[in-house]
């Protein structure tokens, strides 16, 4: 199965966004890609890209053979791959085979979510939502999840959006109780205007479950 034929899973943690620091490393080849999904990365394909640094990064014995990885899915996350700057976000804000750094984590959390990513709106929203990260910003959890309740068409496409908008329904009038009424007209005038920026086409899902999104 090509890299672009391939169901991509974007997954999210409970309230927390993956991301990966700034890192100035050059791509290396992993261990053993097949030879034709090495070339579609070499040829710039963020898919391949993105699947060759997940595939070294799940592989890394080294933290030189991490790096390379990482390489690999910032090119992707670089290359507006909203799937890509979706993981580097949650890596980001885990320190996970990257320095923890949580406004770096912030920016690829905003960019995936602008580009129409659920995953990455929901991270948001809960977030902002629970202040364990970031400062509480009720303004910006409510603004988030009603935009992934919005379910606007993108190059984002998600097989199980229907749950995913069901709940951040629910999630974005519970927040919204918690704003004086002018704030939240405020913020439902801000979201009705939204509209998704490109990303590299994929189709994925986004897992849902009690107290997690991954």
């Amino acid at each position: 199965m090509s890299a672009t034929a391939r169901v991509l899973a974007v997954v999210l943690a409970s309230g927390l966004a993956v991301g990966l620091s700034g890192c100035a490393t050059q791509p290396r080849e992993p261990a053993s890609p097949s030879k034709s999904l090495l070339a579609s990365a070499r040829s710039g394909n963020p898919l391949a890209e993105y699947e060759v640094g997940m595939n070294a990064l799940a592989h890394a014995r080294s933290e030189p053979e991490r790096l390379a990885a990482v390489a690999w899915i910032r090119k992707a996350a670089m290359d507006d791959l909203a799937m890509a700057q979706d993981r580097l976000g949650w890596m980001y804000l885990h320190g996970q085979s990257v320095p923890q750094n949580t406004t770096t984590a912030l920016v690829w959390m905003r960019r995936a979510a602008e580009r129409g990513a659920p995953a990455a709106q929901l991270q948001l929203g809960d977030l902002y939502e629970s202040g364990a990260s970031v400062p509480t910003g009720l303004e910006k959890s409510y603004y988030w999840f009603a935009i992934a309740a919005k379910g606007m068409p993108s190059d984002v496409h998600v097989i199980d959006i229907a749950a995913v908008q069901a709940y951040a329904s629910k999630k974005a009038a519970a927040v919204a109780r918690m704003l004086p009424p002018a704030r939240r007209a405020a913020v439902a005038a801000r979201v009705a205007q939204w509209e998704p920026r490109p990303s590299v086409p994929y189709v994925g899902v986004v897992r849902l479950g009690a107290g997690a999104h991954r």
